[in-house]
């Protein structure tokens, strides 16, 4: 009985997330890593900048006064 018992909380652990299990893909942060996600953070601020700019150009050429 208790064979069949650890088989299925064996089976549940693998269905449901279990924020205890070990080696289930988890990758650890490296060193850097906040430092390149905001290198692409502001890299992404970058070109939505300048899009903005273009667009707000062409909308005062189109209807400023």
């Amino acid at each position: 009985m208790a064979d069949l018992l650890l088989r299925a909380l064996v089976k549940a652990s693998h269905a449901l997330h279990n924020p205890f299990a070990m080696n289930q893909g988890y990758v650890l942060p490296q060193r850097g890593d906040g430092r390149r996600d905001w290198q692409r953070v502001a890299g992404d601020f970058d070109v939505v900048s300048k899009d903005l700019k273009k667009i707000a150009n062409r909308e005062l050429k189109e209807h400023g006064r």
